[in-house]
């Protein structure tokens, strides 16, 4: 079991204008550390939110630098979450 808090909060969408695209966030916390990615898909940005809730219910540790578990860091080069649902899903 880890010893790190870890919090995922609700999704949350939002425009820049009226005119712009709706995006939608996932944001959480590693250790009182905010973390947040957004996407332009909500099923995308559930799905994230979904494996990060099963990856902190289960006590995987989470990188502090990234905000993501190690092995998804390191399956993903630590850079594309759009590859980390490739790789959970």
């Amino acid at each position: 079991m880890s010893g790190q808090e870890i919090q995922v909060m609700s999704l949350d969408s939002s425009r820049a204008n009226t005119n712009a695209d709706r995006r939608y966030a996932v944001r959480w916390r590693v250790d009182g550390r905010d973390q947040v990615r957004s996407f332009d898909n909500q099923a995308t940005a559930q799905r994230l939110r979904a494996q990060l809730r099963v990856k902190a219910a289960s006590g995987t540790e989470f990188d502090s630098t990234t905000g993501l578990p190690p092995s998804v860091g390191a399956a993903t080069g630590n850079s594309g979450v759009g590859q980390l649902l490739d790789v959970v899903a």
